[in-house]
C-alpha cells in the first residue's frame, strides 16, 4: 500500500485567510491555493491500495462501524 500524506491548510478564501476543514495533499492544494500554509498537528496519513489484490482486501474488510 501507499502511504499519502494530507494535512489542513491555511488558505486565502473571499479576501480572508481560514483554515480548510478537509485535509489535502500538497498537489491537491496548490492547484487552487498555491498561498496555503500547513497547519500544525493537522497531519495524516492515509493508505492507498496500489494493486488489485490490495483493493479486494480493502473491499473485503468489514467497517470499524460495522
Amino acid at each position: 500500500m501507499k502511504q499519502v500524506e494530507k494535512w489542513k491548510w491555511r488558505i486565502r478564501w473571499g479576501g480572508r485567510w481560514t483554515s480548510t476543514r478537509i485535509a489535502y495533499t500538497e498537489a491537491e492544494i496548490r492547484v487552487e491555493h498555491p498561498e496555503a500554509t500547513k497547519l500544525p498537528d493537522s497531519r495524516i496519513v492515509v493508505e492507498l491500495p496500489e494493486t488489485d489484490a490490495e483493493i479486494q482486501a480493502r473491499q473485503r474488510k468489514p467497517s470499524p462501524e460495522s
